[in-house]
């Protein structure tokens, strides 16, 4: 059985006592059998391969502007009917449009390898993106619990 557990809820449920089997409790409710077809990582791994795709076609986008100025504009039509949410999608349209567009389609397959392969900093989204978690959670929660308050107060007056 797999269990998403940060560092901090590790270390807690690695501590003896009531409070550790509690929290165990609450962990087990946490367990995802894979999200259907793939695994909570295989659909993170998904995601960014189409943000890589976002990221790759705006790198070209840039390049044409200055270098040539109507593939950028052909690239930018083309961008403006059809979706880049699924980023393979994207480019096997782009590269059954036309020629022209199949060698643009081609700088884009290179430049997401590139970009995936040596500029991405992969260690960088991992630190980031853990405190980004918490931190968000931290500000969420009492909003909500003063709103829950609120509304509890407000509910009891009127009775």
């Amino acid at each position: 059985m797999q269990f998403l557990v940060s560092p901090l809820e590790r270390a807690v449920l690695s501590s003896s006592g009531d409070r550790g089997s509690r929290f165990s409790d609450l962990i087990k409710e946490l367990y995802i059998k894979g999200f259907g077809e793939a695994s909570p990582e295989a659909k993170g791994a998904k995601n960014l391969h189409n943000f890589f795709t976002y990221i790759a076609v705006g790198i070209v986008t840039a390049q044409l502007q200055s270098y040539n100025p109507e593939a950028y504009e052909e690239l930018m039509e083309f961008l403006g009917t059809h979706s880049l949410n699924d980023g393979d999608k994207f480019c096997a349209d782009l590269m059954r449009e036309s020629l022209r567009h199949k060698s643009l389609a081609l700088r884009i397959l290179e430049v997401r390898s590139a970009y995936c392969k040596n500029d991405f900093e992969w260690d960088n989204l991992k630190r980031l993106g853990f405190p980004f978690c918490y931190t968000s959670n931290n500000k969420l929660r009492p909003g909500y619990s003063l709103e829950k308050l609120f509304l509890h107060e407000v509910h009891a007056f009127d009775n």
